[in-house]
């Protein structure tokens, strides 16, 4: 059974303090030591998917589960990790052989999303810079509501 909860809390049965399960993107992230793993699984998988996370599986048993694809990131090649307040997703900059890439990482809500971000923060290089910057949502929609401004300036 799948129940919508607010995107201000932790959905109970969907995270652990190192995994995230993301049903609604049918994605599953876990913490390692030494990367992020990432498993996209088949959304008619999501059933058997959910089921075997909720009883504590391993990432490996989960991707022997269903079909889908995996995404191991290191934290040795990640150059840049950015969080919009109001998003559920982290962007992952990393720099691999000289080869750039980035990579979306969706969660259930922006609650956990931030849990799953205050856990990876930890383990990321000590090169990397830490900047936070809050917005307000009033501050967030100011470049629309004066692109919107602007265009109505123009066709009065």
């Amino acid at each position: 059974m799948l129940v919508r909860e607010s995107g201000k809390k932790l959905s109970e049965g969907f995270y652990t303090d190192h995994s995230w399960l993301d049903v609604e993107d049918y994605q599953v992230v876990f913490l390692e030591s030494d990367h992020l793993a990432v498993f996209k699984f088949d959304k008619d998988s999501f059933s058997e998917v959910q089921k075997a996370y909720q009883t504590q599986k391993s990432f490996s048993q989960l991707v022997q589960l269903a079909k889908g694809t995996q995404l191991i990131i290191p934290f040795s090649q990640i150059t840049e990790l950015e969080s919009r307040h109001d998003k559920n997703t982290l962007t992952v900059c990393v720099s691999n052989e000289g080869e750039d890439s980035a990579h979306e990482i969706e969660f259930i809500n922006p609650a956990t999303k931030s849990h799953a971000l205050s856990k990876i923060e930890k383990l990321l290089p000590g090169a990397l810079n830490h900047e936070k910057v809050d917005k307000s949502r009033l501050a967030s929609a100011s470049i629309a509501i004066i692109v919107l401004a602007i265009s109505l300036g123009v066709m009065a």
